[in-house]
């Protein structure tokens, strides 16, 4: 299984984001600083292909450290 991890600023990280979920060049998430998420793709990732499994802010995830 191939992970990839992108980090960025937004605007530009919200849109790609919207971009491989739904293949439309606009913000579908808020991703506030410190966020992130996590997109799955069967098969080669591209445009519109991706799903996505979770999105949290940055709070929620040092309740994981």
């Amino acid at each position: 299984r191939d992970v990839v991890a992108i980090v960025g600023h937004n605007p530009h990280l919200e849109k790609l984001v919207g971009w491989l979920l739904s293949g439309l060049k606009s913000s579908l998430v808020t991703l506030k600083k410190g966020g992130a998420c996590l997109i799955e793709f069967e098969g080669k990732p591209q445009a519109g292909n991706g799903h996505l499994l979770w999105l949290m802010k940055a709070s929620q995830m040092k309740k994981f450290s």
